[in-house]
């Protein structure tokens, strides 16, 4: 019950729906990490093609750190962008019913 309140009280907060340029900002920041994601797996692959076995595992680990760090990041920002739009659409519902 009281984390409904809680939640309730949240929501009442960010009732505004954010402007055009935050989801603009949002959506660039996805790409941006989806594109850095996808140079991950191809410098990924491409680290096999190494002849040299430090270069190998420099180069395989920085990879996979890459990919990682992105692809964390573009699952918080679609989960932030998830958040505000329901909660801009369940404060909408709420002032048409009151």
């Amino acid at each position: 019950m009281a984390d409904e309140m809680d939640r309730d009280r949240h929501n009442i907060g960010m009732a505004e729906r954010p402007g055009v340029g935050w989801w603009l900002g949002q959506v660039l920041l996805t790409g941006i990490a989806c594109f850095f994601a996808c140079f991950g797996v191809s410098l990924l692959v491409a680290s096999y093609g190494l002849g040299d076995p430090y270069s190998f595992i420099m180069t395989f680990f920085a990879a996979s750190l890459m990919t990682l760090i992105s692809l964390v990041m573009v699952m918080g920002f679609i989960l932030r962008m998830r958040r505000v739009s329901r909660a801009c659409g369940s404060s909408e519902k709420k002032t048409d019913k009151g």
